[in-house]
């Protein structure tokens, strides 16, 4: 008979490990930390979300591609002006033409639009400096036009997803089944999409005020400095277009009387003389007197 073997005691046998359940509020902790995401909250806001995403991005990029163009190495670079000055100086407007054609930043499309009326003067070249000025300041601000565009367009989203949201947790509330856990996800949605515009909307305004406001500053010295590169050109060009008009003949002056005295030996009548009035001394015609008027009382006619 075989022998059997010891059955080990119960206390050292080893228990089955309890696995801890998660609590409660541990799962609705991961929830509520899940929901708040940047990934989920796009995702629960449909698709306002994915618009609003998509102008951030559109907006992000525009500013990005503002600020390279409004350096100020970019928008007024000293070399050019410093070769414009030198050929202007010289006279040569030719070559200073074709220097500020073959550049792309502002001082030189201006300067390319006002020497190509050089040869009508001085007024002609200023007034194409001025109107391509005004010109170029004005596409400067339209490139930012659709940063305005974006900012306020993004909180009209926002309230379109608030009223949608609302409408819907009205629209379950309308139902006779309807939980707290329905109405909850309405307005969850409703003011999901309006953080989401107000997030877009304020950095993208404030891109466009400061923008705005670095356009204008550029714009102000690149017309200083477009003066003091074309001021030897005002003088030069200037200096030829005033014309050497010789001195006229001053005309003799005749009094009253000597103008009387040529008109009478002028006159192809003879003795007819034209009497002009005189303004110092004029002759007032009185009327004869009249006889005085005697009375005739009632003594008289006795």
């Amino acid at each position: 008979m075989d022998d059997l073997e010891p059955s080990e005691p119960a206390e050292n046998q080893a228990e089955p490990e309890s696995v801890a359940e998660p609590s409660k509020e541990n799962t609705n902790a991961q929830t509520t930390a899940g929901r708040t995401r940047a990934s989920e909250l796009i995702l629960s806001s449909g698709w306002i979300g994915v618009i609003l995403l998509l102008g951030s991005i559109l907006a992000v990029s525009l500013i990005i591609r503002l600020c390279f163009a409004l350096r100020r190495n970019t928008f007024l670079p000293e070399r050019l002006e410093s070769a414009l000055s030198e050929a202007i100086a010289k006279g040569a407007y030719g070559s200073a033409a074709q220097i500020a054609a073959n550049d792309d930043s502002f001082i030189g499309r201006v300067s390319a639009a006002g020497l190509k009326e050089a040869d009508r003067g001085w007024l002609a070249m200023e007034k194409a400096l001025e109107d391509a000025a005004a010109d170029q300041t004005a596409a400067m601000y339209r490139r930012t036009e659709p940063l305005s565009t974006i900012g306020n367009v993004a909180p009209m989203l926002g309230l379109l997803g608030t009223v949608v949201g609302m409408v819907l947790t009205f629209g379950e509330l309308a139902v006779a089944e309807a939980g707290g856990r329905n109405l909850a996800n309405g307005i969850y949605f409703a003011l999901v999409t309006t953080v989401e515009g107000l997030v877009v909307a304020i950095p993208v305004l404030i891109a466009h005020s400061l923008l705005n406001a670095r356009i204008a500053s550029l714009v102000s010295e690149a017309a200083t400095r477009i003066d003091r590169i074309f001021a030897p050109a005002k003088r030069q060009l200037q200096a030829q277009s005033v014309p050497t008009l010789a001195r006229a003949p001053q005309r003799p002056q005749y009094s009253a009387r000597s103008q009387e005295a040529k008109l009478a030996t002028d006159s192809p009548v003879p003795g007819l003389r034209e009497v002009t009035p005189s303004n110092n001394s004029q002759e007032e015609q009185t009327p004869p007197p009249t006889p005085p008027r005697h009375s005739l009382s009632l003594k008289n006619r006795q």
